[in-house]
Parts: C-alpha cells; sequence; structure tokens
C-alpha cells in the first residue's frame, strides 16, 4: 500500500474515523433521545393563594388560577385538605398541557358559622417515573344568614 494516511489502518478498513463515527451517532438519533430523556419540574403556583367566601347556606369562595408547567404532560390533578377542613374543590381533574385552570370552594355550612382551611393541590405527571408539584390556597368561608357580602373576595 502507497501512500501515507492520518487514520489507523483500522478507521481506513471500516471507511470512516472516529470523528464521522460520532456525528453519525448524534444524527441518527442519539442526541434526540438524549433530549427526550432530559426531565424538568414541575412549576405550580396559585393566584391569589387567600380566597374567602360570604353567603348563606352552601358557601362558595371566589376562585383561584393554579399555573402549571414542566414536567411530562397530561396532568392528573387532586385537592386535600392540610389543616382545617374539608372542601369541596370545584376544578378539573386532569389538564392536557402546560396551562392555566380555575378553582373555587365550596361548603355547607350552618347559620353563623364560619371556617378556615389549607387546600393543597397535587399535579402529577404522565411520564415514566412521574413528577409532582404543589402548591397551596389558603381559603375562609363565612355562612351570613343576613345574606349580606361580609369579606368574599
Amino acid at each position: 500500500m502507497a501512500g501515507t494516511s492520518t487514520n489507523s489502518i483500522g478507521t481506513i478498513l471500516s471507511g470512516q474515523n472516529t470523528t464521522q463515527a460520532q456525528v453519525d451517532g448524534i444524527v441518527t438519533g442519539d442526541q434526540e433521545q438524549a433530549e427526550e430523556n432530559l426531565v424538568t419540574d414541575i412549576t405550580v403556583t396559585a393566584s391569589p393563594d387567600n380566597v374567602s367566601g360570604s353567603g348563606i347556606g352552601t358557601v362558595t369562595s371566589g376562585s383561584a388560577t393554579i399555573s402549571v408547567s414542566g414536567g411530562t404532560p397530561p396532568y392528573s390533578i387532586s385537592w386535600a385538605a392540610t389543616n382545617g377542613v374539608t372542601l369541596t374543590a370545584n376544578s378539573v381533574s386532569s389538564l392536557g398541557a402546560d396551562g392555566d385552570f380555575s378553582v373555587t370552594f365550596e361548603r355547607a355550612l350552618t347559620p353563623g358559622q364560619w371556617l378556615f382551611s389549607n387546600q393543597k393541590v397535587t399535579i402529577t405527571d404522565s411520564a415514566g417515573s412521574p413528577l409532582t408539584g404543589e402548591a397551596v390556597v389558603n381559603v375562609t368561608l363565612v355562612e351570613n344568614s343576613t345574606g349580606l357580602d361580609i369579606g368574599a373576595a
């Protein structure tokens, strides 16, 4: 064999050098797979994070907007009281993509009753190893038999 080459005999026989093999690996999808495996945390915020309501009978709070981003949509959504009493959270149970949804809380109260509750939303993504994010909304409800609005937000 005449002439010189900067490649070893192994790379000449294989038809490509090491740098070219690395480039070919990226082009054939190794880079795309690496990007798909990149995991981002879920961010959940509540605005406002304090809501209240007053009325007669079943009292409903003002609404809060929950914003969700990160992770892998779709997301499942659940609510629970972290302290105080359990309320009904009127909101969606799933979200198809990053975005916002609105929630109000309600409960039947007896005349003159008032209550306070910390309500925690937990957002879980649909990835194989699910991520979760949480936010808390502080809720105050007052049963006002006179029907006057005494502090709804």
